[in-house]
């Protein structure tokens, strides 16, 4: 690479700032964006190698006196005075060009709904500009020695680089460099909640990786969705069988612990947003139960769960997802303040869930829980006593005897039915 260094013109740009409420705003931004660099190549008016008629086009860009034909048309401009004056072609960066797009698509999903014409019009308009921005500074253009184009996704159907292949390849190297806006709404959404416990499970899955993916699949598609978590490094392949249509057969799975913090942060907000409560009040909610007012806990939980009613009445899958979630929603919220074991031998059999102080913890109570789910006609009292008393019988209080910095142990049962809920709760 070292030949490179110093050799040619290089022109950079990135748009991760680029967004805006209404068309007009984001076309703006683009207007500024494009100014300031032309403003830091105005040594180019000094030029005695250019054309006073060529510098009239450049003085137009530093007065923001162009309209949008020379806006999309403004990078190959620049790339034609530089090279100009250098006699090279140029090197062209375009850094987290989806941002625009990206940030479009997380408002979508945001809505949870479907996008309307307005928005649709909004859409169109943006892809419009950027498809010929780039596609005149990208194709055709003789002043390029070669562009780099970063992003979080590839856009198949938007043709932003429609053509491009006639000049030259665009190879793909997916960079973590834009907005995670889209994949954190993506990751709340309630059609995708199985794969993603599973996967925050250590647990694996299996999916085809497509490099046409499209923006608009990912609200519908699952593997759509996989296909954005693989190729911006949320997800790592285990297996891969290249398929005779270019696609990939794969076991993809949660590549470290960072990344799973961060799957395990949206079981928590989704379970917030089917509490209908902001993260921090859901975060409030669970300290009722670490600080060992188990009375109250209950009664919120009871409460919060009445709410979500729609969710999980629509079938026992959706229940099981729906506790579940909030089993693995809670391990993430105190994780970084518990030692958490889970389904671990102590005693003489399994305890659900052991929750152990940590130095840095605010309330210094160990919790054993336990947690059952009927799906029949079970007296849930009756159950939630049995599995307190199981909790005794086998001495699943083992574990939290070693831990000298304990100073209360809490036995906790939760049992589920629907939208059913009991606690039964033992000091000591």
């Amino acid at each position: 690479m070292s030949e490179y260094f110093g050799q040619y013109p290089v022109i950079f740009v990135c748009f991760k700032d680029i967004k805006g409420l209404t068309y007009e705003e984001l076309e703006m931004g683009i207007r500024n964006l494009i100014h300031k660099l032309y403003v830091a190549h105005e040594y180019l008016l000094q030029s005695t190698k250019i054309r006073e008629t060529k510098k009239e086009d450049f003085r137009k860009y530093l007065i923001k006196e162009f309209d949008l034909s020379e806006l999309k048309e403004s990078l190959l401009t620049l790339s034609e005075l530089l090279f100009l004056h250098f006699r090279k072609k140029v090197i062209l960066l375009i850094d987290e060009y989806d941002t625009p797009t990206n940030d479009w698509y997380a408002k979508q999903l945001a809505r949870g709904g479907n996008a309307s014409d307005e928005d649709e019009l909004y859409l169109q308009k943006i892809l419009l500009l950027f498809g010929g921005l780039f596609s005149k500074a990208l194709k055709g253009n003789d002043y390029l020695e070669k562009g780099l184009v970063t992003g979080i996704l590839r856009v198949a159907k938007a043709n932003l680089f429609s053509g491009l292949n006639n000049d030259g390849e665009l190879k793909a190297y997916w960079v973590g460099t834009a907005s995670t806006a889209l994949i954190e709404n993506a990751l709340i959404l309630d059609k995708f909640q199985e794969e993603i416990q599973i996967l925050s499970n250590d647990g694996s899955v299996e999916m085809i990786a497509d490099p046409k993916m499209v923006f608009a699949d990912i609200k519908s598609s699952p593997n759509a969705l996989y296909n954005l978590l693989l190729f911006s490094g949320y997800l790592t392949a285990e297996r891969s069988l290249e398929n005779e249509d270019a696609t990939y057969s794969c076991d993809v799975k949660i590549p470290n612990r960072e990344v799973r913090g961060t799957f395990k942060g949206s079981l928590e907000k989704w379970i917030a947003k089917k509490f209908n409560l902001e993260v921090r009040d859901y975060n409030a909610f669970l300290n009722d139960l670490l600080k060992g007012d188990v009375t109250t806990f209950s009664e919120k939980l009871k409460s919060y769960i009445a709410v979500s009613t729609s969710f999980y009445s629509s079938g026992p899958k959706n229940a099981e997802l729906f506790y579940n979630g909030f089993i693995l929603g809670l391990i993430s919220a105190v994780s970084s303040q518990y030692f958490v074991e889970t389904e671990k031998e102590s005693g003489l059999g399994r305890a659900d869930l052991i929750l152990i102080p940590k130095p840095v913890a605010k309330y210094k109570n160990a919790l054993i829980l336990e947690f059952k789910f009927s799906k029949g006609e079970e007296d849930l009292a009756l159950l939630a006593k049995k599995a307190l008393e199981q909790i005794e019988a086998k001495n699943y209080a083992t574990k939290v005897k070693e831990h000298d910095a304990v100073e209360k142990i809490l036995k906790v049962v939760l049992a589920f039915r629907g939208k059913d809920v009991d606690v039964a709760f033992k000091e000591g």
